[in-house]
């Protein structure tokens, strides 16, 4: 009978297989210059996309701006064995080896937000970084009536962001002559760096009409600034992100602590959509530009309650994700029960049905030795 144990085991184990089939799951390996408050926002929205395909999984790594840094961890996710790789790069000369090793591995490449001195990419997704600059410029020289002192917050020094934003800015204004920039710093994006340089800038001189930063941050702590030194000037402030998050672009507008903030759209979705439409073999754009907004008091208001509506909504679908992730948990192992059971009763059947046999063949025998048993003694 032992025979027929194993032969029950190998069906659990058919089974089991058969409904355990599983489709291909996709890497999706990101690698990001740095980690921040918009970056964050990037990554949970490239990661929500499994909500609409479970077959990926998007693997996120991220340095401290140090470009040999992104370029090890870009090298780490080829050895680890990626389907695509999405770069967020820092300068324009980084990364130049690493992103070729991938594209000669024939692992499709996506630059996001800039591209670096290479033509071995796939395709390119961000905002038009020369646009935001060249809005703001747009703005402000409407709100100065063409004339004023400025001073331009920018970030790090050869960043393309920083570039780029600076040129559309210089351009914009160049048909504003009275509008004169009377300093143009640093600041590498950050509170600090931005404040410092506004301390040192008010320490020469107060006669400024308005301050663009390059983020959100840096045009916050330049307002902070001004109000430190108690200056009573009326000073315009803009700043580029526009998230909506406690001391984000959105809240700063509203509350009238900055008079402007331009959209830089993070749209993970749209990131992990185009890695998906390469792998797939479907037609994509090779250039991809994400729309911009600049974002003032008159419509403030009403792209806050859009912000509020999409995060709700986002909230739910992952309440909702989960929900079927448990239920889906519960099915399986109810149905690996149910499974162990049918099998269970199918073994015991079968064992019935043997024994039924046997008995029937050993009681034919008997019947057979009585028989033969009788003839003997009638002889």
């Amino acid at each position: 009978m032992k025979h027929y144990f194993y032969i029950c085991i190998l069906l659990i184990v058919l089974i089991c297989s058969c409904t355990e089939y599983k489709e291909h799951k996709y890497v999706i390996g990101v690698s990001l210059s740095s980690m921040d408050n918009w970056r964050n926002q990037l990554s949970k929205e490239m990661k929500e996309f499994k909500y609409f395909d479970p077959n990926i999984d998007v693997n996120i790594v991220s340095d401290e701006d140090y470009s040999q840094k992104q370029s090890d961890q870009i090298n780490m996710l080829i050895d680890e064995g990626i389907d695509v790789l999405v770069v967020a790069p820092n300068y324009k000369d980084s990364l130049v080896e690493a992103i070729n090793r991938a594209y000669e591995n024939h692992i499709p490449v996506i630059f996001y937000g800039h591209k670096v001195n290479t033509n071995h990419y796939t395709a390119y997704i961000g905002a038009d970084n020369y646009n935001i600059g060249y809005s703001i410029g747009q703005y402000m020289c409407a709100r100065l009536r063409g004339r004023g002192n400025v001073v331009e917050l920018k970030g790090f020094k050869d960043y393309m962001p920083t570039i780029e934003r600076h040129q559309g800015f210089m351009d914009a204004i160049a048909k504003c002559p009275g509008i004169r920039i009377i300093a143009s710093e640093y600041a590498d994006y950050k509170a600090e760096p931005a404040t410092k340089v506004m301390d040192s800038i008010l320490n020469k001189r107060t006669d400024i009409d308005y301050v663009f930063g390059h983020n959100d941050i840096m045009a916050h702590a330049a307002y902070k600034c001004v109000k430190k030194h108690g200056i009573k000037r009326t000073i315009l402030y803009s700043g580029v992100d526009a998230l909506n998050i406690p001391g984000g672009g959105m809240e700063l507008v509203r509350d009238g602590k900055i008079s402007a903030t331009c959209t830089y759209p993070t749209r993970g979705d749209k990131v992990i959509d185009l890695a998906l439409k390469i792998l797939h073999g479907e037609k994509y754009a090779k250039v991809n530009k994400l729309k911009t907004t600049v974002i003032t008091p008159t419509n403030v208001g009403i792209m806050i309650q859009f912000a509020e509506e999409l995060e709700r909504q986002e909230n739910n679908l992952e309440l909702l994700y989960h929900q079927i992730d448990d239920y889906l948990k519960e099915y399986k192992q109810y149905r690996m029960i149910n499974i162990f059971v049918f099998v269970f009763i199918l073994f015991i059947i079968t064992r019935t049905i043997i024994l039924y046999i046997a008995n029937r063949k050993k009681g034919k025998k008997i019947k057979e030795l009585q028989d033969r048993i009788i003839r003997l003694t009638r002889k």
